[in-house]
């Protein structure tokens, strides 16, 4: 048996374990770099082909990619909103995937 993937699917799948591998003790830089992909996977899932049409998806995307953008890092500091917060942003991740496979 062969499992296929989407590019989006296999993404969200990607973003999830480095989230999950995220909640261990890891240095700064790893963290810097998880912004990045989750910031990316937002932009891909907003402006990709095809892109996101619900609106409510389209602004919570938005505001991922500016809460996990790189360039100008929103500093929360304790590490339990940031579990909270990823927690919530894959779990959404999926839904929009998944929905925007059928």
């Amino acid at each position: 048996m062969q499992l296929k993937l989407s590019s989006r699917t296999a993404i969200a799948l990607l973003v999830t374990t480095a989230v999950g591998v995220g909640f261990g003790s890891m240095p700064y830089g790893y963290y810097s770099l998880l912004r990045l992909g989750i910031c990316g996977f937002s932009l891909f899932l907003l402006f990709g082909n095809p892109p996101v049409r619900i609106q409510w998806q389209r602004w919570l995307l938005g505001a991922s990619a500016v809460l996990y953008n790189p360039v100008l890092p929103v500093r929360i500091g304790d590490k339990n909103i940031w579990i909270v917060l990823n927690t919530a942003t894959v779990l959404f991740f999926w839904l929009v995937a998944v929905r925007s496979e059928r």
